[in-house]
């Protein structure tokens, strides 16, 4: 019975739903598309429509509506037709992310998201955007400004490329550290990079109601995989509809913050990072530092202000920025805050994720062994090795927000946890660093603690009793982690609203 009310609470978790259905917004059209491995230039007629119409205050009016439908449930207010290149570099970053580094369907991607989610309102400001698997994505707006993002490989990503005379010499660092982490991943670590390790813990029958949840769960429309290790078995899910498998690199969003906790807690255990030392931003003065306690610790436990508001809005501006650590320090903080108080922000991951840049050498060797760090330290070590983490043209990895991997890769980041840091005989992470960054920090707090949110604090009316740790990203993206049945759970896909969304639905018997 216990397993029953647990796959229910589960399921209810990860089955996230906003109000916003049924909004009248413009669809992607069906003749557009990728063919013979690349997509073309893609002139689409809802979008030439949409440029029309800005000169069209009536029709601009009426959309701007239907979109801000789309975001009011969002904090703050999200300007549509504003800072056109912002959301213009927003969509080539996605299309060259999905497109060639996720090998997806961009356009049957943003078939689904257009409708009624927060991502659609960007494509609106294209006027143009074509993508070359050689190359990269270039988006433009109706004002002929252009914006380019560079595809580095299946390790890296993509990257903007800055800068009127062409892509930055700097990109051959990039490429080459691109080349070093291939050669990181031998064969074998390739050989497990999609394969759940099979005798690696005792395994288990799995109970009925734990494969009835994982057979309902992916049943959502909007569910891309399903993923449940009872015991260390895996029982997996993926969405036909989709065209998803177990191959298929899928976007984590705010689960990065995770993974960039797990890495600074690899880097303090060799002694090269001291968490509870102060950033070393030259942005602000060490007096400010001082000030408001600016600590690697309480920035990864967001309790030093809101350095940006957490809406679409302000992403957007954040992942534009040449240097997005930088641009979170501007005008730091313009939230107060009163004795560690909690603020989420993205801004912070990225913040920290330029500490752990600090912790190497100043120069273009240091720059490659951070790039390669990831793999070296997490990734390759745990068999998790077609992960992708994007960086921003600083060259700092944008832990906020953009990690790709199978699902499997993500079970196994949750199976680190549940093993307190060990993997195959080997103390990965520190057992001390995971036990403390799992721990809310204070019994104020919502039920964030360094990196990963604890369900039953967040949810306190769930009357939960037992611990459920969680990596949580945007649209509905879970890693969730249970102790006390040996349960890890892996939801992706497309969610409509925020992780909140949930307890919109009355009544949700949210009890273990």
């Amino acid at each position: 019975m216990r397993l029953l009310s647990m796959a229910t609470m589960l399921w209810c978790i990860v089955n996230a739903a906003a109000d916003v259905r049924g909004v009248e917004m413009p669809t992607w059209p069906e003749e557009a598309g990728c063919t013979d491995g690349r997509c073309g230039p893609m002139a689409m007629s809802f979008l030439q429509t949409a440029n029309e119409g800005r000169r069209n205050t009536a029709a601009l009016q009426s959309r701007k509506k239907r979109a801000e439908a789309v975001v009011r449930h969002l904090k703050g207010v999200f300007t549509i037709f504003a800072d056109v290149d912002v959301r213009v570099s927003a969509v080539a970053q996605q299309a060259c992310s999905l497109c060639l580094l996720a090998g997806r369907n961009f356009d049957e991607y943003m078939a689904a998201v257009t409708g009624a989610r927060e991502l659609g309102i960007l494509f609106l400001s294209v006027a143009e955007l074509s993508v070359d698997k050689t190359i990269g994505v270039t988006a433009g707006d109706a004002h002929g400004k252009n914006v380019t993002y560079a595809f580095l490989g299946k390790r890296l990503g993509c990257v903007r490329v800055e800068g009127p005379s062409g892509p930055s010499p700097q990109l051959g660092l990039l490429s080459q550290a691109s080349v070093a982490i291939d050669g990181l991943v031998d064969e074998s670590q390739r050989r497990l990079a999609n394969t759940w390790p099979a005798g690696l813990w005792p395994s288990a029958a799995v109970p009925q109601p734990v494969l009835d949840f994982a057979d309902t769960a992916i049943e959502d429309p909007d569910a891309y995989a399903i993923l449940v290790s009872y015991k260390g078995t895996l029982v997996e899910r993926y969405s036909s509809k989709h065209s998803i498998t177990a191959e298929s690199k899928l976007h984590g969003w705010s689960m990065a913050k995770s993974v960039l906790s797990l890495l600074i807690g690899a880097r303090q255990g060799e002694g090269k990072l001291d968490p509870v030392s102060y950033i070393r931003a030259s942005e602000i003065g060490d007096d400010k530092k001082m000030r408001r306690n600016l600590t690697i610790e309480n920035v990864l436990s967001m309790r030093v202000g809101q350095p940006l508001d957490e809406t679409f809005g302000s992403s957007y501006d954040l992942w534009a920025a040449h240097s997005s650590a930088a641009y979170a320090l501007e005008g730091f903080p313009r939230h107060s805050s009163q004795d560690g108080e909690f603020y989420y922000s993205s801004a912070n991951s990225n913040l920290n994720s330029r500490e752990l840049r600090y912790t190497f050498a100043d120069d273009a060797q240091g720059l490659a062994e951070y790039l390669e760090y990831p793999w070296q330290a997490l990734f390759a070590p745990i068999g998790a090795t077609s992960f992708a983490c994007e960086v921003d043209p600083a060259f700092t990895f944008v832990f906020s927000s953009f990690c790709y991997a199978p699902a499997r890769d993500y079970m196994k980041i949750g199976q680190l946890i549940l093993q307190k840091g060990s993997w195959e005989g080997k103390q990965i992470i520190p057992a001390g660093w995971i036990e403390s960054t799992t721990r809310v920090v204070s019994e104020s707090d919502p039920g964030y603690a360094m990196g990963w949110w604890r369900q039953e604090r967040l949810y306190p009316q769930a009357e939960l009793d037992t611990p459920v740790i969680s990596a949580v990203g945007v649209q509905g993206q879970y890693t969730l982690v249970i102790p006390e049945h040996d349960l890890v759970i892996v939801r992706l896909g497309l969610a409509e609203g925020r992780s909140t969304a949930w307890w919109k639905r009355s009544g949700s018997p949210l009890k273990v």
